[in-house]
């Protein structure tokens, strides 16, 4: 992305675009191929500066980590709360973690499955941190897991 819209380009109609062509974009038949793990893990980092599209404001993550007896009723909820809430997210990561201890302070240490939504700013005052969703999906990951993560 060369530059920075004045207004971010990520909105229902743009998600819908480019979810519609990215899907199209796959084979009709599903085929085995060997692909580098750069383009299939980070597929956003082939456009340069891809978060400008999100404009002067910016964006803003929210990540939940559900314990892995609790994943799959806890990720259809708070999907179910993402969808409700008409938001949307242009990115969302799904991943499974294991039970390899973590070295780190900023991993989460323990199995499950994590979702991360990014969704635009809407306005500059508007706190990072406050995603239009975050309270029911806070109340969401809380009731599966009480255990804070480090902040």
């Amino acid at each position: 992305m060369p530059f920075t819209p004045p207004v971010s380009l990520v909105n229902g109609l743009s998600l819908r675009a480019f979810n519609s062509l990215y899907w199209r974009k796959a084979p009709a038949s599903r085929r085995r191929a060997i692909v580098g793990y750069d383009p299939f893990f980070y597929p956003l980092d082939a456009v340069l500066r891809w978060n400008r599209i999100y404009g002067p404001r910016g964006f803003q993550q929210y990540q939940a980590l559900i314990p892995a007896a609790e994943a799959r009723v806890g990720i259809e909820a708070l999907l179910a709360a993402v969808a409700a809430s008409g938001t949307g997210s242009f990115l969302a990561v799904l991943k499974r973690c294991g039970d390899v201890p973590s070295p780190g302070l900023l991993s989460f240490p323990q199995p499950g499955t994590t979702l991360a939504l990014t969704s635009r700013r809407t306005s500059s005052s508007q706190p990072a941190c406050s995603l239009g969703l975050t309270p029911s999906c806070g109340r969401l990951a809380v009731a599966c897991t009480p255990r804070k993560t480090p902040t």
